[in-house]
């Protein structure tokens, strides 16, 4: 993992971890995945599980992140094929048109994830779909009125742009199709949301 990933999953654990409110159940936890664990601790819970395992390896965070969001699948586990990988980002009112979309773009071999579709019952949301972000080799964003106001829809786009993958805008309303023109040219700067995703990648880059 990328130094910025690996922030977003220490945060996450300790956020999960931390909402047991059980200091048994915590030192059990670190101590089955490996990490080391104190009976001196001074401070808070969170700042407790973040200093145990910020310097644990890339496999053991992603073991207990998988743990704790309910996930024990690959990384990949959202894609249905090895074809190209393609994330659509879509405004929620119109996930029938991104299902349609997908359903067409498997005749020619692509696999396009929908969260609406892709993820099964039981499975934490959040990770399926950063695992899609972080494996798709494109992104298109579907350009629907509210996709501009949409933070999840700014924040697929910065963590595809971070990636230095292809990202597509596709039409469907003028006045989205603009403003993505003149984002393009340089006229409207990236919004703030959408700069979430780009920041770890930037991050790691620096250094």
């Amino acid at each position: 993992m990328q130094p910025g990933e690996r922030v977003i999953v220490i945060k996450r654990v300790a956020e999960q971890l931390a909402a047991t409110d059980d200091w048994g159940e915590i030192d059990l936890v670190l101590e089955q995945f490996g990490f080391p664990i104190s009976d001196h601790w001074q401070g808070g819970m969170k700042s407790y599980i973040i200093e145990f395992i910020k310097d644990g390896s890339d496999d053991s965070l992603v073991a207990i992140d998988q743990f704790l969001m309910g996930d024990s699948q690959p990384r990949d586990e959202p894609w249905e094929n090895k074809g190209f990988r393609l994330f659509l980002t879509h405004v929620a009112t119109q996930k029938q048109v991104a299902h349609s979309l997908k359903s067409c773009l498997q005749f020619y071999g692509v696999d396009a994830f929908v969260a609406h579709d892709d993820i099964q019952p039981g499975k934490g949301w959040q990770l399926v779909i950063e695992s899609a972000l972080h494996s798709c080799d494109a992104l298109a964003g579907l350009l629907h009125k509210g996709f501009r106001k949409s933070d999840w829809c700014d924040q697929e786009v910065g963590i595809a742009m971070g990636r230095g993958v292809a990202v597509v805008p596709i039409q469907y309303d003028w006045r989205c199709a603009i403003l993505w023109r003149f984002a393009n040219q340089g006229g409207v700067r990236v919004s703030s949301s959408a700069q979430l995703g780009l920041r770890a990648y930037s991050r790691a880059r620096i250094r």
